[in-house]
């Protein structure tokens, strides 16, 4: 049985790094990649432990890049994410969250598809808000809410999509935490566990140093394009194949 344990908590530890390493060097995709994997190891670990990692490991990569946060335009994204994020939870009680996770599945892979071809989407108000209004409303229902802002934000310096994205992340992820705290279903268990995966977030964090550098050279656009149509991809397979 011990060796039981100690098996899971060290696949555990290899997939919370190599999540923290993609979250570090990207801005997102912490628990698109890691959830999943951890739930298969021990269901216990998700929603809550892999949430208070994720506010952890964007906490570690926002004290290292804040300089480089787009401030208004997180303004303009907070303006639109924030009333997005009630909407979102009042729609849920009247409309099915599958055909809801479908409609945003087929949005991110066509905004993918429209970058592809050279179009570019301007990082105006409007768009900031209308993409943060997307990522709290899309972000409740799936748990997925980054796309939106990556499509936005997929022509500017790769500093500040890593930063601004992981702020929006603590954003969200802090939310997420006050809400399940107040329905009861998180305590000091889950947080006990989030604990014993911290020191795989601090390596992957510290190692994205060396990966980022090489992102940055040109290879994050095409990445978070391609993380982005995975995760709607995922959300497709989830409802039709459920």
């Amino acid at each position: 049985m011990p060796f039981h344990v100690d098996l899971i908590l060290m696949a555990g530890m290899i997939v919370v790094g190599l999540g923290a390493l993609l979250q570090s060097s990207t801005g997102f995709g912490f628990a698109l990649f890691s959830a999943p994997l951890l739930a298969l190891l021990d269901p216990h670990l998700v929603p809550g432990p892999i949430l208070i990692l994720t506010l952890l490991l964007t906490f570690g990569v926002l004290v290292r890049d804040w300089r480089d946060i787009d401030w208004p335009g997180l303004g303009w994204i907070c303006a639109g994410r924030l009333p997005a994020t009630i909407v979102a939870g009042l729609t849920a009680a009247v409309m099915p969250k599958e055909q809801l996770s479908v409609v945003f599945a087929f949005f991110v892979l066509c905004g993918v598809a429209v970058s592809l071809t050279g179009k570019r989407f301007k990082p105006n108000p409007a768009a900031l808000v209308t993409a943060g209004g997307l990522a709290g409303f899309f972000g409740t229902l799936t748990s997925i809410g980054a796309p939106p802002l990556v499509l936005v934000y997929q022509h500017h310096a790769a500093k500040v999509i890593r930063s601004t994205l992981s702020a929006n992340v603590v954003l969200g992820t802090v939310a997420s935490v006050i809400a399940l705290a107040m329905g009861g279903q998180l305590g000091s268990v889950d947080l006990s566990r989030s604990l014993a995966f911290a020191p795989a977030c601090a390596l992957g964090l510290f190692f994205s140093k060396y990966v980022r550098a090489r992102l940055d050279g040109g290879w994050l656009r095409p990445l978070l394009l391609a993380i982005s149509a995975f995760a709607a991809l995922g959300v497709l397979a989830r409802e039709f194949l459920h």
